[in-house]
């Protein structure tokens, strides 16, 4: 699952970790291009810190992009639940929750936001590049009764140092996907098949 990590915070000495692959466009196609590069060039060594370079649409840099592994789980996940005609969802287990705040954004935070409006869950977003990636951005961030907020960049904010910040997986920020994953597998309606479906 890529993950965004800021042009300003990448130090100079740790220029060497970015891929020389050619750039990833941030547009629609990110998240697959994404998965391609990490099929062909990924490595199994979790001490190899991988950096892709980000550009818009005229080229110029606008972020890095690395893996997150770890959040890769709930990616499939939320395919699968997507998948299953009879699996209980979103609106099943949160009943009480009306709307749903993701600040900062992430392949796995796109996919969600993408998956609640399709349930008709109210979803406001804000932070960096969901414009470009087709979501427009939300500014009414006030805290409300009945609305879940999910740090789709994690709580703690970023030290500078990539090797450091890399091993920080937002997957527990999902938390919620794991609850509806799980309720589904605790009633039969969905086999835990380690693996998953491909991330969507």
């Amino acid at each position: 699952m890529l993950c965004f990590y800021p042009c300003e915070l990448l130090q100079e000495e740790q220029v060497r970790l970015v891929s020389e692959k050619p750039p990833l466009s941030l547009d629609a196609l990110l998240w697959r291009r994404g998965r391609e590069y990490e099929k062909r060039f990924g490595c199994m060594d979790s001490t190899v810190v991988r950096l892709y370079r980000v550009v818009d649409g005229c080229g110029k840099p606008v972020c890095y992009a690395y893996q997150d592994m770890e959040a890769n789980r709930e990616l499939r996940m939320l395919e699968e639940l997507e998948s299953s005609e009879n699996a209980l969802q979103f609106e099943d287990i949160f009943p009480e929750i009306k709307e749903v705040e993701i600040r900062g954004c992430n392949e796995l935070a796109v996919c969600l936001a993408g998956y609640l409006r399709k349930r008709g869950i109210h979803v406001f977003v804000t932070g960096k590049y969901w414009k470009e990636l087709g979501f427009p951005g939300d500014e009414n961030a006030g805290e409300r009764h009945g609305r879940l907020i999910i740090h789709a960049d994690g709580i703690e904010p970023r030290t500078g140092n990539v090797y450091v910040d890399m091993q920080k997986s937002v997957s527990v920020e999902f938390e919620c996907i794991d609850k509806i994953y799980e309720a589904n597998v605790s009633s039969g309606r969905i086999q835990d098949i380690e693996g998953g479906a491909e991330a969507c």
